[in-house]
């Protein structure tokens, strides 16, 4: 079995420990009123995300 937190990403693609750390960074940058910088972040990242697991 793979562990899907270590394993490399598929060219192009993201791991999940990634999609965790990007996704509380928008949430902190969020919190902190940087609004649109989060809101980069989480739709940057729901593409990769897409890509990886579509």
């Amino acid at each position: 079995m793979v562990d899907t937190d270590t394993a490399p990403a598929p060219a192009g693609g993201i791991t999940p420990t990634a999609v965790f750390a990007l996704g509380h960074l928008a949430a902190s940058l969020r919190e902190e009123g940087h609004h649109a910088d989060a809101g980069l972040i989480r739709r940057v990242l729901a593409d990769a995300v897409e890509a990886r697991w579509a």
